[in-house]
């Protein structure tokens, strides 16, 4: 490491770097000596058991993130600054090491603010989420207030081919930490962005004596003080548990009772433990933060929370709507598992106005709620339908149409790719636009060109199938299909789409630990191919319905945005 970091500096301008190995934490052989600036990415790993630091940290603890931030504020000089990148354990951690060093961050006037980093900026080496402390001591100083800053994308993908894309926020990020320097150094007010720029004064941060240092954990009472209703805590007006837990091996095919879990209904239960059904968050897990309603006599696991009003001063299904439609970012806790807690949760701040208005606000919300069941139950049970005609001819796929394709070991760095991910399943439309159109592939992909049906081999995307009209790139778990004359791209579009092709294709697929079909089996395929005229007619009546479906979408869309309005209303009434 010590050979590595002398060339890095060296390549970087310093021709006479000075590194020097010794163990940081148990070794006080340069204790006493000092630095103007220090930036670090210290490692976040803790040996088994704890580490042994010598007896100088103003911090006892064990933990080498704790210890490492605690030794760079003890060596910064009086004017010093420090960048130090650390996980989010040192942001919102309850231990008591973690709290004194927030504590010290804060009070000895250290901290000048927060940046919060996504998840997957280190990927593909670790995907823990990180955030930068940003540590100026002449600076924090001047100022009662700690600034927080997020960025949701730095310019590159968050998966583990970090492959560039056009959103960036860290252009706009640094210039809103430059303003706020200016601000501070100037003595003006700094006029708070809207977006991902929270400013809060340091005395709000002692409140709870936990020196929590996420900046979502301030948001809501920010953004969401002018209500003319009461604002009451969550804990004050409801009872907030977690059930018992049932294990795997208690749920039984034949149980009468569903069983809800973080991820919906998980299974069934010969008994229940709740009569009504409950409000329940996901506290656990990728889902977390996530609101459901139980069914009368059904069981909840652990990994929910019930949400259950105490008295009738509160509606249980007003409580449902404000919760569904707020965000509860600021009461998750925990990177690689994220989870809410009791404590947690039950400070969360919402409205409650008199239960006579809550129930007129009931009503009119399920109102719109009975619009968009109603949408989403045409949109489930739709399914685009080819009714055959044992008439019809009857060939092999390579009779209708070829796989055209050519495989590139070194794609250009910019260009438009389409993995799997890039289509929606169900619809076939493409998302996630900007990465598709931005992509630095690594390995080979397949060019494609003009008009095709893109086909993805691999399970469990199967069903997952769009048309093309451009030139671009595709991943090799696709099959860009060119059709001969005798059938329409789009009629072979929807055959390949129904569920009779789905698991006809399932049943071919090959290969254990990733399943596909591969190029022989899937052209051998068998489908019915009528006319063109009789195509074009069956075509027509599908887009048809599918205008019908769109149609459902926007309603769905224009009543989830109705009911946010009005949940919205009662934080400014």
């Amino acid at each position: 490491m010590v050979r590595l970091s002398l060339v890095n500096m060296y390549l970087h301008g310093f021709t006479t770097p000075q590194i020097h190995e010794y163990d940081t934490l148990t070794s006080t052989d340069r204790w006493n000596e000092y630095a103007n600036v220090i930036l670090a990415n210290p490692p976040f790993m803790t040996p088994k058991g704890g580490i042994r630091p010598h007896q100088k940290f103003s911090i006892q603890a064990k933990r080498s993130e704790v210890l490492f931030v605690d030794y760079m504020l003890e060596h910064l000089t009086n004017n010093g600054r420090s960048g130090i990148i650390v996980p989010e354990g040192i942001i919102f951690q309850s231990g008591n090491a973690y709290k004194q060093l927030r504590k010290l961050l804060v009070e000895e006037n250290y901290l000048v603010g927060v940046i919060s980093l996504p998840a997957g900026v280190f990927n593909p080496y670790s995907g823990v989420k990180t955030s930068i402390l940003w540590i100026d001591k002449a600076l924090a100083k001047r100022t009662d207030k700690i600034i927080f800053l997020k960025i949701n994308s730095d310019g590159y993908d968050l998966g583990a081919q970090r492959r560039p894309i056009e959103a960036n926020d860290l252009p706009t990020i640094f210039n809103h930490a430059m303003a706020y320097k200016a601000a501070v150094l100037s003595g003006v007010d700094y006029q708070v962005p809207e977006q991902n720029v929270i400013l809060v004064e340091k005395s709000k941060l002692t409140e709870s004596g936990e020196y929590n240092l996420s900046g979502d954990k301030y948001k809501v009472t920010q953004s969401r003080n002018s209500s003319n209703y009461e604002m009451v805590r969550l804990g004050d007006i409801c009872d907030l548990y977690q059930p018992q837990t049932i294990t795997a091996k208690e749920l039984h095919d034949d149980g009468e009772f569903p069983v809800f879990g973080a991820n919906g209904i998980i299974g069934k239960y010969h008994n229940y433990n709740h009569q009504d059904s409950e409000i329940v968050i996901t506290c656990r897990g990728a889902t977390c933060g996530s609101i459901n309603k139980t069914y009368p006599k059904s069981w909840i696991t652990g990994n929910a929370m019930v949400v259950k009003p105490k008295s009738d001063c509160v509606s249980k299904q007003y409580l449902f709507y404000i919760l569904k439609n707020s965000d509860l970012t600021s009461t998750i806790s925990g990177s690689a598992q994220p989870q809410i807690t009791r404590t947690s949760l039950s400070p969360f701040i919402i409205p409650l106005p008199p239960l006579s208005i809550q129930e007129d606000i009931v009503a009119e919300l399920d109102s719109y709620q009975k619009i968009i069941d109603g949408a989403k139950q045409i949109i489930d049970n739709w399914i685009p339908h080819i009714n055959i005609d044992p008439e019809w001819k009857k060939c092999e796929l390579r009779d209708v149409c070829y796989i055209d394709s050519v495989i590139e070991q070194s794609p250009p760095p910019d260009c438009i790719y389409i993995g799997a991910d890039s289509i929606e399943e169900g619809t076939g439309r493409l998302i996630q636009k900007e990465t598709i159109k931005q992509q630095s592939i690594r390995g080979a992909a397949v060019r494609f060109s003009g008009k095709k049906i893109l086909y993805s081999k691999l399970r469990p995307y199967l069903n997952k199938v769009t048309i093309t009209h451009f030139d671009g790139y595709c991943s090799t778990d696709i099959y860009p299909l060119s059709c001969y004359d005798s059938i329409l791209y789009e009629y072979l579009y929807y055959v390949i789409k129904s569920n009779a092709f789905l698991q006809t294709a399932i049943g071919l697929q090959m290969g254990a630990r990733l399943p596909r079909i591969n190029k022989d089996q899937f052209l051998s395929m068998q489908i019915s191919v009528p006319d063109l005229h009789t195509q074009q007619a069956i075509v027509d009546r599908i887009e048809n319905e599918q205008k019908l479906i769109e149609g459902n979408r926007q309603l769905i869309a224009l009543f989830e945005k109705k009911i946010k309005d009005r949940i919205e209303k009662l934080w400014k009434s």
